[in-house]
């Protein structure tokens, strides 16, 4: 739509302050809290401490997902993909309403998500 959105409240942005280093992440997301644009999940505000750790629970489980927290009733799951240095270099990702599919990262569209995310990554050169 054109319209710039959140990097703490959407599973892409999520998944790139994840990866991305600290020194380029850190002013944006500054910004953000400066704004009064928190991180919320599951209906609750995040100060940096908890957004930080879900940042590293986003790195340990290699994808971000988020339901309602940028607005009610859309959903979206991200996937990294890396390259031969490890690094992330794009997302993969899919945005539904809820109900609408079942982007649970535990099932099948996250499944095949992954599933691409691994082979695209292994083309580039990432290790498994």
């Amino acid at each position: 739509i054109g319209a710039p959105l959140s990097i703490a409240n959407t599973s892409i942005g999520r998944l790139f302050a994840a990866y991305l280093p600290r020194e380029l992440v850190a002013p944006l997301l500054d910004a953000e809290f400066a704004a009064g644009v928190a991180p919320r999940m599951d209906n609750r505000k995040l100060n940096k401490a908890e957004f930080d750790a879900y940042l590293e629970t986003v790195r340990d489980q290699q994808f971000a997902f988020q339901r309602g927290d940028l607005l009610v009733g859309l959903q979206g799951l991200a996937v990294p993909v890396f390259d031969a240095e490890q690094r992330m270099v794009l997302s993969l990702s899919m945005v539904s309403l809820v109900g609408q599919r079942d982007l649970e990262p535990d099932g099948e569209i996250a499944a095949h998500l992954r599933a691409a995310a691994h082979e695209i990554s292994a083309s580039l050169g990432a290790q498994a």
